[in-house]
Protein backbone atom coordinates (compact mmCIF):
# COMPACT_ATOMS: atom_id res chain seq x y z
CA UNK A 1 0.00 0.00 0.00
CA UNK A 2 1.45 3.35 -1.05
CA UNK A 3 1.35 6.05 1.61
CA UNK A 4 0.33 9.59 0.80
CA UNK A 5 3.42 11.78 0.79
CA UNK A 6 3.17 14.68 3.20
CA UNK A 7 4.70 17.90 1.82
CA UNK A 8 8.02 18.74 3.45
CA UNK A 9 6.85 22.09 4.81
CA UNK A 10 4.04 20.34 6.68
CA UNK A 11 6.50 17.73 8.01
CA UNK A 12 8.76 20.59 9.12
CA UNK A 13 5.87 22.33 10.88
CA UNK A 14 5.02 19.10 12.69
CA UNK A 15 8.63 18.59 13.79
CA UNK A 16 8.81 22.13 15.15
CA UNK A 17 5.55 21.63 17.03
CA UNK A 18 6.64 18.25 18.41
CA UNK A 19 9.63 19.84 20.13
CA UNK A 20 7.42 22.50 21.68
CA UNK A 21 5.08 19.79 22.97
CA UNK A 22 7.75 18.35 25.25
CA UNK A 23 9.73 21.50 26.06
CA UNK A 24 6.96 23.65 27.52
CA UNK A 25 8.96 24.39 30.66
CA UNK A 26 11.81 26.00 28.67
CA UNK A 27 11.35 29.70 27.92
CA UNK A 28 12.69 31.18 24.67
CA UNK A 29 11.91 34.35 22.75
CA UNK A 30 9.90 33.85 19.58
CA UNK A 31 12.05 33.49 16.44
CA UNK A 32 15.26 34.78 18.00
CA UNK A 33 18.15 35.63 15.69
CA UNK A 34 20.52 34.37 18.35
CA UNK A 35 23.91 35.66 19.39
CA UNK A 36 27.07 35.95 17.29
CA UNK A 37 28.21 32.54 18.61
CA UNK A 38 24.84 31.09 17.51
CA UNK A 39 25.42 32.46 14.00
CA UNK A 40 28.91 30.92 13.90
CA UNK A 41 27.57 27.61 15.16
CA UNK A 42 24.84 27.67 12.51
CA UNK A 43 27.38 28.04 9.71
CA UNK A 44 29.24 24.97 10.98
CA UNK A 45 25.95 23.09 11.38
CA UNK A 46 25.05 23.79 7.74
CA UNK A 47 28.39 22.36 6.60
CA UNK A 48 27.96 19.23 8.71
CA UNK A 49 24.34 18.76 7.65
CA UNK A 50 25.33 19.14 3.98
CA UNK A 51 27.93 16.41 4.49
CA UNK A 52 25.37 14.15 6.19
CA UNK A 53 22.93 14.77 3.33
CA UNK A 54 25.55 13.92 0.71
CA UNK A 55 26.43 10.73 2.58
CA UNK A 56 22.75 9.76 2.85
CA UNK A 57 22.14 10.46 -0.85
CA UNK A 58 25.09 8.30 -1.90
CA UNK A 59 23.94 5.50 0.40
CA UNK A 60 20.36 5.75 -0.91
CA UNK A 61 21.52 5.64 -4.52
CA UNK A 62 23.59 2.53 -3.77
CA UNK A 63 20.54 0.84 -2.21
CA UNK A 64 18.52 1.54 -5.33
CA UNK A 65 21.34 0.39 -7.63
CA UNK A 66 21.74 -2.85 -5.69
CA UNK A 67 17.99 -3.47 -5.72
CA UNK A 68 17.84 -2.72 -9.45
CA UNK A 69 20.50 -5.37 -10.07
CA UNK A 70 18.39 -7.81 -8.06
CA UNK A 71 14.99 -7.10 -9.68
CA UNK A 72 16.07 -5.83 -13.10
CA UNK A 73 13.79 -2.77 -13.13
CA UNK A 74 14.69 0.73 -11.88
CA UNK A 75 11.13 1.81 -11.02
CA UNK A 76 10.50 -1.40 -9.09
CA UNK A 77 13.82 -0.98 -7.30
CA UNK A 78 12.89 2.54 -6.18
CA UNK A 79 9.49 1.33 -5.00
CA UNK A 80 11.02 -1.62 -3.10
CA UNK A 81 13.62 0.53 -1.36
CA UNK A 82 11.02 3.16 -0.44
CA UNK A 83 8.75 0.46 0.94
CA UNK A 84 11.52 -1.06 3.07
CA UNK A 85 12.75 2.30 4.33
CA UNK A 86 9.79 4.66 4.60
CA UNK A 87 11.85 7.41 6.26
CA UNK A 88 13.96 7.63 3.10
CA UNK A 89 17.32 9.32 3.44
CA UNK A 90 16.81 9.58 7.19
CA UNK A 91 17.04 5.79 7.46
CA UNK A 92 20.83 6.01 7.44
CA UNK A 93 20.94 7.81 10.76
CA UNK A 94 23.99 9.96 10.01
CA UNK A 95 21.85 13.06 10.33
CA UNK A 96 20.66 11.94 13.78
CA UNK A 97 24.19 12.43 15.09
CA UNK A 98 24.44 15.88 13.49
CA UNK A 99 21.06 16.92 14.89
CA UNK A 100 21.88 15.70 18.40
CA UNK A 101 25.31 17.34 18.35
CA UNK A 102 24.01 20.75 17.28
CA UNK A 103 20.87 20.60 19.41
CA UNK A 104 23.08 20.13 22.48
CA UNK A 105 25.58 22.78 21.32
CA UNK A 106 22.74 25.27 20.78
CA UNK A 107 21.40 24.46 24.23
CA UNK A 108 24.88 24.98 25.74
CA UNK A 109 25.11 28.38 24.02
CA UNK A 110 21.66 29.28 25.29
CA UNK A 111 22.78 28.52 28.85
CA UNK A 112 25.88 30.73 28.44
CA UNK A 113 24.04 33.61 26.74
CA UNK A 114 23.31 36.35 29.25
CA UNK A 115 20.74 38.13 27.13
CA UNK A 116 17.58 35.96 27.16
CA UNK A 117 16.47 37.56 23.87
CA UNK A 118 19.45 35.92 22.14
CA UNK A 119 18.51 32.40 23.20
CA UNK A 120 17.22 30.19 20.41
CA UNK A 121 14.97 27.15 20.67
CA UNK A 122 17.15 24.31 19.36
CA UNK A 123 14.44 23.07 16.99
CA UNK A 124 14.23 26.52 15.42
CA UNK A 125 18.02 26.73 15.19
CA UNK A 126 18.12 23.35 13.42
CA UNK A 127 15.15 23.68 11.09
CA UNK A 128 13.54 27.11 10.96
CA UNK A 129 16.88 28.84 10.47
CA UNK A 130 17.44 26.65 7.40
CA UNK A 131 14.13 27.83 5.96
CA UNK A 132 14.82 31.46 6.86
CA UNK A 133 18.26 31.18 5.25
CA UNK A 134 16.61 29.80 2.07
CA UNK A 135 18.34 26.45 2.44
CA UNK A 136 15.20 24.59 1.43
CA UNK A 137 17.03 21.47 0.22
CA UNK A 138 18.55 21.02 3.66
CA UNK A 139 15.26 21.89 5.39
CA UNK A 140 13.43 19.34 3.25
CA UNK A 141 16.10 16.74 4.02
CA UNK A 142 15.81 17.39 7.76
CA UNK A 143 12.01 17.41 7.61
CA UNK A 144 12.26 13.75 6.62
CA UNK A 145 13.02 12.93 10.25
CA UNK A 146 10.02 11.22 11.83
CA UNK A 147 11.03 12.58 15.26
CA UNK A 148 13.76 14.60 16.98
CA UNK A 149 16.51 12.27 18.24
CA UNK A 150 16.66 14.07 21.59
CA UNK A 151 14.95 13.90 24.93
CA UNK A 152 14.56 15.87 28.12
CA UNK A 153 15.31 14.63 31.62
CA UNK A 154 13.25 15.32 34.75
CA UNK A 155 15.22 18.50 35.47
CA UNK A 156 14.44 19.96 32.05
CA UNK A 157 17.87 19.28 30.53
CA UNK A 158 18.21 18.09 26.96
CA UNK A 159 19.72 14.62 26.74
Amino acid sequence: MRQRKIPWKERARRLLQAAKDFSRNVEYPTHSRGSAPHQTLFRQYVKDLEAAKEEAEAWWASLIDTEEERVGDRDQAVENVNERRPTGLMSLGASDAVVREYWLKCDALNRKTRNPDERVPPEEFLLLWLVNDRRNELAEFLAGMPYWPIGMDEEGNWV
